[in-house]
């Protein structure tokens, strides 16, 4: 607003002045550079409008202003008695701008915070895929079958889109620590398509060096997916193993030989990716010695991690 010629005057604490003032080195004449940088073309005046005194100077700045920018957190401006119905009683035509850390609402809403911590907050990004190509009979989640690629196609555009606009909503606040993909089962997708997904993600979002987890169905898990994985900076897999012992994989609609998992596990290391195994009990006829055999033949391939 000042560099467009409007008249700012900055409203800063008795005695201290503005928090920034001191940020630094680099200063300039003993002033903080970065001070200086964002209050260019501003005025400054100090008040405590806690006393009447004070108060009673912001009631004749605010009945003379346009817009007011306040940057407490949210709540506070009502607890000092100048909220938006108050100040609308002194100058009904007012614009009231509220700027904090990490907005007017969600978990964080009442945390104070710079722009420099709003920026560097980690944040963990999750995204669904909720299709499978088979679905396992024990399954309970909500997932379609990759049976139809119209329909795939269609969720994908669409979340893409969604990637964009949680971006936008973010505003450039947040640093994404981790990225992971979960389902259902995102080798359901097309490899292309979920390379596409996480080019977004990484173009959208500060991401660069953000951990990358993938959940995969070792049954559709080709040489191409495996040396994708690599090439697009996955530092580990989950694969969805459950169990080994045949017979209860039969009941359950998901066959996959154990030379098939040592197989992928074998591809993932000369990479370096790590993999977790997702197994289950509980599963339909299986034994306390089928979860002991599935356990031993986990143990010997040595994952970097086991979910029972």
């Amino acid at each position: 607003l000042g560099d467009m010629g409007a008249r700012v005057i900055k409203v800063e604490q008795p005695g201290k002045g503005d928090d920034t003032r001191g940020w630094g080195p680099p200063f300039l004449n003993g002033e903080s550079a970065y001070f200086l940088s964002i209050n260019r073309n501003k005025e400054s005046v100090t008040l405590d409008f806690k006393k009447p005194e004070g108060r009673a100077v912001l009631d004749r700045l605010i009945a003379r202003a346009d817009v007011l920018v306040e940057n407490f957190r949210p709540g506070v401006m009502d607890r000092l008695g100048i909220g938006y119905e108050t100040l609308k009683t002194i100058n009904p035509a007012i614009v009231l701008t509220s700027i904090s850390g990490f907005g007017q609402d969600g978990p964080y809403a009442k945390r104070p915070g710079f722009d420099q911590i709003a920026q560097g907050t980690p944040v963990s990004l999750y995204l669904h895929i909720p299709y499978c190509h088979d679905i396992c009979w024990y399954c309970g989640c909500n997932t379609g079958a990759a049976n139809r690629s119209h329909r795939l196609a269609a969720y994908v555009d669409a979340l893409e889109q969604e990637i964009a606009a949680m971006a936008q909503r973010l505003g450039g606040r947040g640093h994404i620590t981790r990225i992971a993909f979960g389902g259902g089962s995102p080798n359901s997708l097309p490899l292309v398509d979920f390379v596409r997904l996480l080019q977004q993600v990484i173009r959208c979002f500060d991401a660069r060096d953000a951990q990358i987890s993938v959940e995969l169905d070792p049954r559709r898990l080709d040489r191409a997916w495996i040396d994708a994985m690599g090439v697009m900076g996955v530092g580990r897999v989950n694969l969805g193993v459950q169990t080994f012992t045949p017979a209860v994989q039969a009941r359950i609609g998901r066959i996959q030989p154990l030379d098939m998992v040592e197989r992928a596990v074998e591809r993932f290391g000369r990479i370096g990716i790590a993999v977790g195994f997702d197994l289950m009990y509980g599963l339909p006829g299986q034994s306390l010695d089928d979860l002991a055999a599935t356990l031993e033949a986990t143990v010997r391939m040595a994952p970097a991690r086991i979910a029972l």
